[in-house]
């Protein structure tokens, strides 16, 4: 038993750890660079953001994607079509047409006419840059005459109310 003795008092022998001492972190301010001096730039009055025609209609209609599909895939050229595309240019179109025929509807409230016609989409095309595109197609529709103002506008001021037609006649029941 002294053996085992002897091995227990070993284990339990405590061995001294070297002294060390406990050094307090020091902060160190990072170095700053001053960047260097720019002068400010003036600044200019912003122009008040045009309304978006989109925000205030609601569309009721909507483009067909199937048939949206269709025509793109009858392009040799386009490959596959992924199932988003279609959909994002149906918005586009019903976007694009929102502002267009709210465009023509006010050229044609600024003429007094309540309907829109051909001719105000011509001038609404012809005044906005951003439709440059479609002036080869508005250069076929005939030019509005100056001399009869409220005749080819569309405009209701002139016209005189609808006469009925007889419709559809009473059976002979001469038989």
């Amino acid at each position: 038993m002294a053996r085992r003795s002897s091995r227990i008092a070993r284990a339990a022998e405590v061995v001294p750890m070297p002294e060390t001492k406990y050094v307090e972190p020091t902060y160190v301010e990072p170095s700053y660079v001053e960047p260097p001096y720019v002068e400010p730039t003036p600044v200019l009055p912003e122009e008040p953001p045009q309304p978006n025609p989109a925000a205030s209609v609601e569309v009721k209609t909507k483009f067909p994607v199937a048939r949206i599909k269709r025509i793109m895939q009858a392009d040799e050229d386009v490959g596959k079509v992924a199932q988003v595309t279609p959909i994002a240019v149906s918005k586009a179109l019903e976007l694009f047409m929102i502002s267009l025929v709210t465009k023509a509807a006010k050229e044609a409230k600024d003429r007094n006419s309540k309907r829109v016609t051909a001719s105000h989409l011509k001038q609404a095309v012809s005044k906005d840059e951003v439709l440059d595109f479609l002036a080869d197609i508005i250069a076929k529709v005939p030019d509005q005459p100056a001399g009869r103002k409220h005749d080819d506008d569309g405009s209701d001021q002139n016209e005189q109310p609808k006469r009925k037609r007889g419709g559809r006649r009473p059976k002979d029941d001469s038989d």
